[in-house]
């Protein structure tokens, strides 16, 4: 389990690069409906994810 400061959960997620294309929208999906409005999601919590998912900061922002 992954603990992101600001969450109240943890999120399951792995450092493992070869996270699978359906596994990483899976995760992107639970992380972006865990916030009421997406677009108010803190840069250091996208950094968080983008080191989970094993993406860019760029691939996280399209």
């Amino acid at each position: 389990m992954y603990a992101a400061p600001g969450f109240d959960n943890p999120i399951p997620a792995t450092r493992d690069a070869n996270m699978s294309f359906r596994n990483r929208h899976r995760f992107l999906d639970e992380v972006y409906n865990s916030y009421r409005d997406p677009s108010e999601v803190p840069a250091k919590i996208l950094g968080y994810i983008a080191q989970a998912a094993g993406l860019s900061m760029e691939e996280i922002l399209a």
